[in-house]
């Protein structure tokens, strides 16, 4: 694949700005992520340097691995999701059915955080079922894609910068609890 292929799918800021090809595409597609924004995470990241990714998330990912009651990362995980759920409502849910079940997923959610915060963990939590069959419910319709995306992303970039890197960016940021 070639350079010019390539640029419109990186972020504006990585663009190869000498190429008059790619700079029409790299426009469009900033101009379309700017006007979905509002409502869709996933393109919020291409309008602001991926805040939520670096600011945001992969600080929680690295203190839920630091946490005795985690530890291993399948749990930091599951703690991401639910963390994030609990912070704003599902991008995917909104355009599936709607604002009201977005917010009852965030709901679900925060009471499920709170359990874990307290120190439950969360395979034997009760709140954590009653979620996990709130999401597979309607035929799987309340499926939190858009977090789903954001935690791949989330998980990329802790694979790919180097933990000392990360961890110290993450540090900076204060915590949200």
């Amino acid at each position: 694949m070639s350079t010019r292929q390539f640029a419109w799918q990186r972020p504006v800021a990585w663009a190869n700005v000498n190429s008059t090809m790619c700079l029409p595409h790299l426009q469009m597609t900033y101009e379309a992520m700017q006007q979905a924004a509002e409502v869709d995470a996933v393109a919020r990241q291409y309008t602001n340097g991926f805040a939520d990714i670096f600011d945001v998330m992969l600080p929680w990912f690295w203190e839920e691995l630091s946490r005795p009651t985690a530890g291993e990362a399948i749990t930091a995980i599951r703690h991401l999701q639910v963390r994030w759920l609990a912070h704003e409502p599902d991008g995917l849910i909104v355009r599936k059915v709607g604002h009201k079940v977005a917010q009852q997923v965030q709901r679900l959610a925060a009471d499920l955080w709170i359990e874990i915060r307290a120190g439950g963990r969360i395979d034997a939590l009760p709140s954590a079922k009653q979620l996990d069959q709130f999401l597979r419910s309607d035929g799987h319709r309340h499926n939190p894609g858009t977090t789903a995306d954001l935690i791949a992303a989330t998980l990329l970039v802790a694979l790919l910068l180097p933990s000392h890197v990360s961890r110290r960016r993450a540090s900076q940021v204060p915590s949200t609890e």
